[in-house]
């Protein structure tokens, strides 16, 4: 068994790299699907309890729709994202192992296809992260929509970049 620690070391550092930043992503994905379904839950239980048919109704159920789908986009991005971590730590085990042990190049090639798949399925989980994101200002609009004073600033337009009138802004 032929063994240089030296070689070891070469390639398993940014490999290693790689899992560590997966499962960093993966934390920061964890804290948004937390976060996002405790709202999730909050807003359900503030919909049960409203029961007037009014605009506040209206704007709890289009937040608890658009929470929904934001959690369903969380969870498929951890889902992804905790997959690509698996293929990264396969890529670190037989990166190391083909070293000492693979004299036909089966491990390295398995190292590098596993590395490709987990990177892809990064990407992949970002995206499903990027859809959540988007979502969030629909959710921001929404929240606005049973205070007729700020509605009119909803849809990516602030107070400070909305035109309004002297008319429209009497206090």
């Amino acid at each position: 068994m032929d063994f240089d620690i030296k070689e070891v070391l070469n390639t398993a550092g940014p490999t290693a790299t790689l899992v560590f930043a997966s499962w960093v992503f993966l934390q920061y994905l964890n804290q948004r699907l937390s976060g996002a379904y405790g709202r999730y839950r909050e807003l359900l239980s503030e919909f049960r309890q409203h029961e007037q048919k009014d605009v506040r109704r209206q704007s709890i159920h289009d937040q608890v729709l658009q929470y929904k789908q934001r959690c369903e986009h969380l969870r498929n991005a951890t889902t992804i994202a905790l997959i690509a971590a698996l293929f990264l730590f396969v890529t670190l085990i037989t990166g190391i192992s083909s070293i000492s042990f693979d004299k036909t190049g089966i491990l390295a090639a398995t190292s590098l296809g596993c590395s490709l798949v987990g990177i892809t399925l990064l990407l992949g989980a970002a995206t499903f992260a990027l859809r959540e994101n988007l979502l969030l200002q629909a959710t921001i609009d929404t929240e606005l929509q049973d205070i007729p004073e700020l509605a009119k600033y909803g849809a990516y337009a602030s107070p400070a970049t909305k035109k309004v009138s002297p008319v429209d802004h009497q206090d």
